[in-house]
């Protein structure tokens, strides 16, 4: 090769190989810190519709049925944390149908005094299943 070929070859110095490095890993580490949290997430959302429907269905039964159905699916799905707690469920009846509504919040450290805090609500009304676990679903 001619020196004329070697002196137009351009490619990363070291400092941006570097720069692209600590870009990719904190991305990698954010992820690793948020991603489980939502993955539990959508085995709360599941676990809210399941309970209207097929065996799962609460309709007519007692709070305690709903208590334990919604700790017998979590334990199944290996939900834990703030989502499995019952503190952070509220079950109400009203005549023969429940609102079952999910409030808590998961917060992670991801670099020293730096937390991700993340809050999800799901909110459930027998009556209408079919708008669970949205921001509509509020009262």
């Amino acid at each position: 090769m001619s020196s004329k070929n070697l002196s137009r070859q351009q490619g990363m110095s070291l400092t941006s190989m570097l720069v692209v490095a600590f870009i990719f890993g904190s991305l990698l580490m954010f992820l690793s810190q948020t991603v489980p949290a939502f993955i539990d997430d959508r085995f709360v959302k599941s676990t809210l519709v399941s309970l209207t429907n097929g065996s799962m269905s609460v309709v007519g039964k007692s709070p305690r049925t709903v208590r334990d159905n919604l700790s017998k699916q979590f334990s199944l799905n290996n939900v834990r944390g703030a989502a499995s707690d019952p503190k952070n469920w509220t079950i109400e009846r009203i005549d023969d149908h429940f609102i079952v509504i999910i409030d808590y919040e998961v917060r992670n450290n991801l670099i020293s005094n730096i937390d991700v805090v993340m809050h999800f609500r799901h909110r459930l009304d027998t009556r209408n299943p079919e708008i669970c676990c949205t921001d509509r679903a509020k009262p």
